[in-house]
């Protein structure tokens, strides 16, 4: 790709390219060349990933262990911050 075509895309896609910067684009064209090869693999009967990794998260149950007596909608959880006066310094 000569520097002539990159002006013009740079142009069609509206994006500001001083001619100091040029001669950095000149790589696009390993770029699209990548991209052709992969374009070329056949992969219509491969599904599609979520992840790389084939994993199952395991989550536990939710589940209420405790009411509030004297109001059943309210649930009492674990204490996940120590009390200010509770130090053990």
């Amino acid at each position: 790709m000569n520097l002539e075509e990159i002006k013009q895309i740079a142009h069609l896609a509206r994006l500001k390219i001083s001619d100091d910067e040029l001669p950095r684009y000149k790589d696009f064209n390993s770029i699209l060349d990548l991209i052709d090869q992969i374009n070329q693999l056949k992969a219509e009967h491969v599904e599609p990933m979520q992840h790389p990794i084939d994993m199952i998260q395991r989550l536990r149950s939710d589940e209420v262990t405790e009411h509030n007596s004297d109001n059943p909608d309210i649930f009492l959880v674990p204490h996940v911050f120590e009390d200010e006066g509770s130090s053990n310094a």
